[in-house]
């Protein structure tokens, strides 16, 4: 069947628009035929997961660990028979003349926490959706690329939280301190104190972090630079208590100083590509963030002397966090037909010969019909699932 369809694909209308839970995904699943084929049904799946995996060494052999999580799985019948009569003695195809099929779509995206996209070193957070040709009992189906789209809006804190944590960065300063020596222990050259703070933790896209820094080393000479740096620690866990993490530096700044003073460091985060903190949105991935400060002397980098101080990053304008909703409740919505999760579809066929226009008719009666010849076949077709 693959040689009588030259292109089956799922088309989203705004592939590049970060959706929120609630939001709909609007698109059509594209079907050019070559040749005439008969098929059973046409089904169109959303889904999102989370997927880790990553490689351990032991001696002479490397093993990987893994782990997914599933987070929603929707499908819905786009064109064919339901699976009642499919299941029959005597279940009716469907025949496709050659022309180009599409078959328009409306989803809504559950309203529960979704955890944002993200595409880390050993795993990822990905919504997609695909569509399948489902065709004789016993046959493989023939199924399209995943067309992936993008979740954002998410946001780990509610708005009580976020109040109890402003109230206090009022009253607890965010800062650290440390004192080290420099050289080696037998015989030290000097040493060393650090202190940075920040003037508060909850920090949004594009939002500036000034760092003041203090430093006191009178005892040793010699060119000092300061350098801060935002980390983003991703942890992996694949759910068998095996875990392991991966360090990514977004932004880093440095700037010279005297033997003993005081600096202001300003770090700006981007706008893009900037993950918020994400501790309770699944279990197989988690994003936290630091504040690293650190003191080059002569361009050797004291790590005994670095700070980390942590910070929280939140979606930039702060949303409210939908109401909770399990996974057990979303199945339970379906089956009720709650507005939560519904595919709304339309299909219209077009050919370069004839063309027909007639009203609206449902697509399982059409079906039933049994159109063969193309001046037959509505142009239009509404299926609420």
């Amino acid at each position: 069947m693959k040689s009588s369809i030259n292109k089956f694909l799922v088309v989203l209308d705004e592939p590049n628009k970060d959706f929120s839970p609630g939001d709909q995904v609007h698109g059509k699943v594209v079907l050019d035929v070559r040749q005439e084929i008969k098929l059973w049904t046409l089904n169109l799946e959303c889904r999102g997961e989370v997927y880790v995996s990553w490689p351990e060494n032991h001696g002479t052999y490397t093993r990987y660990r893994f782990g997914k999580e599933e987070l929603f799985h929707v499908k819905a019948r786009v064109y064919g028979d339901t699976e009642d009569k499919m299941k029959g003695q005597n279940p009716s195809l469907s025949v496709l003349k050659p022309s180009v099929y599409s078959f328009c779509f409306r989803y809504t995206i559950p309203r529960i926490d979704l955890p944002p996209s993200y595409e880390a070193k050993h795993g990822y957070i990905r919504y997609w959706m695909q569509a399948s040709i489902k065709k004789k009992k016993g046959k493989s189906k023939i199924k399209t690329a995943k067309q992936v789209f993008d979740i954002g809006g998410y946001n780990e804190y509610d708005e009580e939280e976020l109040k109890e944590m402003k109230d206090r960065e009022l009253s607890v300063p965010n800062a650290r301190e440390t004192a080290t020596l420099i050289g080696v222990s037998c015989y030290p050259t000097g040493s060393l104190t650090l202190s940075a703070r920040t003037n508060k933790f909850l920090y949004h896209p594009c939002e500036v972090i000034t760092t003041h820094v203090t430093t006191g080393n009178e005892a040793y000479r010699g060119a000092r630079i300061i350098e801060a740096s935002l980390v983003r620690l991703t942890e992996y866990d694949d759910g068998k208590s095996n875990k392991t993490h991966s360090k990514q530096e977004v932004v880093r700044v440095e700037k010279e100083v005297e033997n003993t003073g005081e600096k202001d460091l300003q770090l700006v985060l981007p706008a893009q590509s900037l993950q918020p903190t994400m501790m309770r949105a699944c279990k197989c991935i988690k994003v936290s963030y630091y504040l690293k400060v650190r003191m080059k002397i002569n361009g050797k980098k004291q790590k005994k002397s670095a700070l980390m101080i942590p910070v929280v990053i939140i979606p930039s304008p702060v949303l409210p966090s939908p109401r909770p909703t399990t996974l057990t409740q979303l199945h339970s919505d379906l089956r009720k037909d709650s507005p939560y999760d519904s595919f709304i579809t339309e299909s219209t066929s077009t050919n370069e010969s004839s063309r027909s226009s007639t009203s609206p008719v449902d697509a399982t009666s059409y079906i039933n019909k049994g159109y063969a010849a193309e001046d037959e076949r509505p142009e239009k077709l509404n299926t609420y699932l």
